[in-house]
């Protein structure tokens, strides 16, 4: 017997259904149209499709992705069309795995593959790589944010990073082994 099945939804705003739909559409198709003037996506050698793995919806309704190769995609139309970035850590490019921004979404941060953080302080337009403890080398699987300044990042191997300061520094934490 499935319980959940005749249970009522509620909660799921237009916006909500679309951003799903979006985000499903272009994780299947590997396709998202560019905004006007924009680079259109490249395909990566070897494969045809990039892969999605974190999402927010700022308040503005703006919705950022975040994925394979630093990328960075934003729409602020309900993913009707998307502005295409993509973050280097160093001379590569990380995968990024989760994005997150303050209550009123003016400030974020995404991070990734060996401990990469970037920071933007304008509603996710521009990013800046903010330097972690040499002992960061792992993946960065989650991230978040309680302000401006306080954010907190687990990973790989049991690190926990967090900081007070908007990143200026980053206080490294190892649980386990």
């Amino acid at each position: 017997m499935n319980r959940g099945h005749n249970r009522e939804r509620k909660g799921l705003t237009h916006a909500c259904l679309v951003l799903c739909a979006c985000v499903c559409l272009v994780t299947l198709s590997g396709v998202a149209a560019a905004a006007p003037g924009a680079q259109q996506p490249a395909a990566q050698p070897g494969r045809s499709w990039e892969n999605y793995f974190g999402v927010a919806i700022l308040p503005s309704g703006r919705v950022v992705v975040v994925g394979d190769k630093g990328v960075v995609m934003l729409s602020d139309n309900e993913g009707q069309t998307w502005l295409r970035q993509q973050l280097k850590h160093g001379f590569k490019y990380d995968d990024l795995y989760s994005v997150a921004f303050t209550a009123d979404g003016s400030s974020g941060w995404v991070v990734g593959d060996h401990g990469v953080i970037f920071r933007t302080d304008d509603h996710g337009a521009t990013w800046i790589e903010q330097k972690v403890p040499a002992g960061a080398t792992g993946a960065l699987t989650k991230i978040a944010v309680s302000g401006a300044q306080n954010a907190c990042a687990g990973g790989d191997h049991g690190v926990i990073l967090c900081t007070s300061d908007g990143g200026a520094t980053w206080n490294l934490q190892k649980i386990g082994d």
